[in-house]
């Protein structure tokens, strides 16, 4: 092998484990947005990010330039906050069909009784259909 399959293959070896905790890091970030989602909290905290940042940043000495670092860690967390919401939309999502739900059943009670007078509904299948009267227009 030459020098350079060498290096990619160092390369190729550290992407595996990037990616081994990526994995990771987003099963965390998936469990903190359902935090977020049930205590209605909001997914951004730029207070935070720039303490993450910070935290990383200040004091380490590499050979290029900082701010591949700082743009890695932003990745990370708009990927973050990308499944967050995510997470927050699902559970809003289902909210409204569960609205909706119970806004049809509700509707059909309204529309459906066992008690309604012959001369004001229909039998369909089994179930009276309340019919709904008529209002005379005015021309």
């Amino acid at each position: 092998m030459d020098e350079l399959e060498i290096l990619r293959q160092k390369i190729n070896e550290t992407d595996e484990k990037l990616v081994k905790l990526f994995i990771e890091r987003m099963a965390l970030a998936k469990k903190v947005g359902e935090y977020k989602s049930g205590k209605n909290m909001k997914i951004y905290d730029p207070a935070r990010e720039k303490d993450i940042i910070d935290r990383f940043v200040n004091g380490i000495r590499v050979d290029f330039d900082i701010k591949y670092i700082e743009q890695f860690l932003e990745n990370l967390m708009f990927l973050s906050r990308r499944l967050q919401g995510d997470i927050i939309s699902r559970k809003q999502e289902l909210s409204k069909i569960e609205n909706l739900n119970t806004n049809m059943a509700i509707g059909c009670l309204l529309y459906t009784s066992d008690a309604a007078d012959d001369q004001h509904c229909v039998d369909i299948g089994g179930r009276r259909i309340i019919k709904k009267k008529k209002t005379p227009t005015i021309p």
